[in-house]
């Protein structure tokens, strides 16, 4: 018998699937600075830095795990510039789509979200077309309300896309 509190439990067969409104209220306590339960499965990590995103998702390849979700500050291409730098070590992480407005409940804007396709700029471009990225971030009006400093920190969800990756094979 477990001793962790019913809600802190996970159940078998039960996974971790917030639509997009949960993610944007997730990262708003975030930036708040108010802690997250730790039964969400929220990683920190520099996606632009070092490491291709296959190790950056860490996940073995007999893992049914496909979707992670990550914090991470985004690195513009120069201090005084609004571009965010999108490259990481081995390829691009390149746009698919505009910025999306996502609304609660009542149709208030609360955030927005943007997907990405990684490309690999080396030879693993099998690479390519696996990796799918959903971007999301609040608007500065945020920041303004809460009266907190303005930081460029968004969530990701990084999926695994292994139905592309076994179209090709």
């Amino acid at each position: 018998m477990s001793t962790l509190p019913a809600a802190r439990r996970r159940i078998m067969g039960v996974r971790f699937h917030p639509t997009d409104a949960e993610l944007i209220n997730f990262l708003k306590r975030f930036l708040k600075g108010e802690t997250l339960s730790s039964e969400y499965p929220f990683q920190h990590a520099d996606i632009y830095g070092d490491r291709p995103p296959w190790e950056i998702f860490g996940a073995d390849s007999n893992s049914e795990e496909k979707v992670r979700y990550f914090f991470t500050r985004l690195k513009k291409q120069k201090s005084e510039h609004t571009r965010v730098r999108r490259t990481c070590a081995n390829g691009t992480w390149k746009g698919q789509t505009g910025i999306v407005p996502i609304t609660n409940g009542k149709g208030t804007v609360v955030g927005f979200r943007r997907n990405f396709k990684f490309h690999c700029r080396s030879k693993q471009r099998e690479h390519n077309k696996i990796w799918l990225m959903k971007e999301y971030f609040v608007g500065d009006d945020f920041f303004r309300e809460n009266n907190i400093p303005k930081e460029d920190i968004v969530v990701w969800r990084i999926k695994k896309n292994i139905r592309e990756k076994n179209s090709e094979g």
